[in-house]
């Protein structure tokens, strides 16, 4: 964590016990930031030099702070850890199994799964949180703005960003009453938005998600109660996962501004009949097209092999579901639409730029400029002659097939690579 987190996490451990010391894990160039001094500073730390060798190509820190944490465990120290990332629950395991104390102190703001891994542990975790409200959208250039008619519209992030303290607690508690939460850990920013939603109190930010929390807060204070949730709305975030160039990082300002537009709007689902949602939802990610496609259950097979969503579907408890046959695989997915615990966050479907141009340059297509369906069949046909024994039977998932077939390493695929 950053020197923003360092003076909150030692004010959570003191509240614990005794904190007898505090070490500062970083490469020597960082003690020249005044910021960095002053955080040091304030806590009474020391730091610990981690040099960065040009052989290596692993995380250096991370060494270091497993070697300093066993050391200070075999003096007798109970060992806190102010971490972000989840990798730290292994040596917390390794630490605990040797007879030394652990503490994990991580931000309210992150992972939820980091927080999990430190739990199933049994290890104590200690939560902290900034207070700056807006962190995510210092330098972004772009904000959704959900709009009346329930489309969100791209806008310029122009909006003066001053920090102050909202009572959230207040919100979450107001939220869980009124049954948009099923617990106190669940994602509170879909939460707001249904109860923005079901209160008709359009327009309004849906990113930066700290602006979708502060409008909830200001709009819902003076309100003793919220309607009832309706269980009518489903909260989808596109996002796009995927490195981006210098001009576009230019174009959003940040990368998580980058993410989130890049996959296209924010949208809400009306949970109807399950096929129903279901279908919109894929069409909304691109993973099923009307236009070509007639299998929704290899649509939905082709989503949950995305990396982010295989990942979102464990998280919660839904990972089986390639496994399922269709009707029971769409109402897993259903159920993962709904859940309270999702944040709403899904990978979009493969991107289809370039692949007219590269199936035009090899003969199986006239014109770059065809109907999707055009290219759906010369892709399939490109596919077949590449001797995939399957050709799947949806754009996305031959996209995805295309995509697979490039990058395996034989001689003929790297052919076509170089071609």
């Amino acid at each position: 964590m950053g020197p923003d987190h360092w003076p909150l996490i030692k004010n959570a451990l003191e509240a614990h016990g005794n904190v007898k010391e505090t070490k500062i894990f970083t490469p020597p160039g960082n003690t020249n930031s005044k910021r960095w001094k002053q955080a040091v500073d304030s806590v009474g730390g020391e730091y610990v030099f981690v040099p960065r060798y040009t052989v290596g190509n692993k995380g250096p820190n991370d060494i270091a702070i497993a070697a300093h944490a066993a050391l200070a465990g075999r003096r007798g120290m109970t060992v806190a850890m102010g971490v972000a990332d989840g990798d730290f629950a292994s040596l917390a395991d390794i630490l605990v199994k040797e007879g030394i104390d652990v503490i994990a102190v991580l931000n309210s703001g992150g992972r939820a799964g980091v927080a999990r891994a430190f739990s199933n542990l049994e290890v104590p975790v200690l939560s902290i949180s900034l207070p700056n409200r807006f962190k995510e959208a210092r330098g972004a250039r772009w904000k959704w703005v959900m709009q009346c008619n329930g489309s969100c519209v791209k806008q310029p992030l122009d909006d003066v960003l001053e920090d102050q303290s909202f009572d959230e607690d207040a919100l979450r508690t107001k939220l869980l009453e009124a049954g948009y939460l099923e617990s106190a850990s669940d994602p509170v920013v879909p939460a707001v938005v249904k109860a923005l939603l079901v209160h008709s109190k359009a327009p309004f930010v849906m990113w930066p998600w700290s602006m979708t929390v502060q409008h909830g807060i200001k709009l819902f204070a003076q309100r003793a109660r919220l309607k009832q949730n309706n269980g009518k709305y489903i909260i989808v975030f596109p996002n796009l996962v995927s490195g981006f160039t210098k001009a576009q990082a230019e174009e959003y300002g940040t990368s998580s501004c980058a993410y989130f537009f890049r996959g296209g709007a924010p949208f809400v689902l009306q949970d109807t009949s399950t096929d129903d949602v279901i279908r919109e939802f894929l069409v909304g990610l691109k993973y099923y097209n009307p236009e070509c496609d007639e299998d929704l259950d290899e649509a939905i097979i082709t989503f949950a092999s995305m990396g982010l969503n295989k990942r979102t579907l464990v998280y919660l408890g839904l990972g089986f579901l390639p496994n399922l046959p269709p009707h029971a695989a769409r109402a897993c997915l259903h159920t993962a639409l709904v859940s309270p615990k999702s944040n709403g966050i899904w990978k979009v479907g493969p991107r289809d730029e370039g692949v007219a141009e590269f199936l035009e340059a090899r003969g199986f297509l006239w014109n770059a400029n065809a109907q999707v369906a055009t290219v759906h069949t010369a892709l399939g046909k490109f596919l077949a002659a590449r001797g995939l024994r399957h050709i799947p039977k949806n754009f996305s998932a031959r996209l995805l097939a295309l995509r697979r077939h490039l990058q395996a390493p034989t001689p003929n695929q790297r052919l076509e690579l170089e071609e």
